[in-house]
């Protein structure tokens, strides 16, 4: 009897790591198939530059350039990561599986929120960043807005009040990895 139990504590263990083992690699793909799409559409962005750009009233007249379907208002880049990521104008749940989204606000109004998934070659590493870092948002126009990490936090997931407030020029938000909380960072503008 007692080894009978052994065994199927032993075989229901193994089962679990098995699950445990696809979920990681799951993850793992999606975010490689994140970080691809994210190069393609830099790419493609970069290849445009001297294309004649639109301009989206959704978010205040900034302008954006099309790739591949999809609005893009430009870049964002943490040198301190050595990371470069396309930024798309509008928010939705399969445009964050391209690459990081405006959630809200404008660079006008002082007030610009993106959001993106934690994958690695995504905000996954937001955490790392320290007040002091540089943080640099490129409009498909070209015009380079200079920013420095003021505030790294974690927030309640329900704590979107917090995020988008307005209080910082930009501010970017991902989920930790547990999903019930929100590593944010907010920048202030480099005078």
């Amino acid at each position: 009897m007692k080894h009978k139990l052994g065994a199927a504590c032993m075989a229901a263990g193994l089962a679990l790591f098995l699950a445990a083992l696809c979920l990681f690699a799951y993850n793992e793909w999606q975010s490689y198939n994140a970080g691809r799409a994210a190069d393609a559409a830099l790419q493609a962005l970069a290849e445009q530059a001297t294309a004649e750009t639109a301009t989206s009233t959704d978010t205040g007249a900034m302008p954006v350039a099309m790739v591949d379907g999809r609005a893009y208002m430009g870049s964002v880049s943490f040198p301190v990561l050595a990371l470069e990521l396309p930024v798309l104008a509008d928010w939705d749940d399969e445009a964050l599986q391209t690459a990081p989204c405006r959630y809200s606000g404008t660079l006008d109004g002082g007030d610009l929120v993106l959001a993106g998934h934690n994958y690695t070659r995504h905000f996954g590493r937001l955490d790392n960043l320290r007040p002091g870092d540089e943080v640099l948002l490129t409009t498909v126009d070209g015009l380079e807005h200079a920013y420095t990490v003021a505030l790294v936090e974690t927030l309640p997931e329900t704590a979107t009040a917090e995020m988008t407030a307005g209080e910082y020029p930009l501010s970017l938000f991902t989920c930790d990895y547990s999903g019930r909380a929100r590593i944010t960072v907010h920048c202030k503008t480099v005078p």
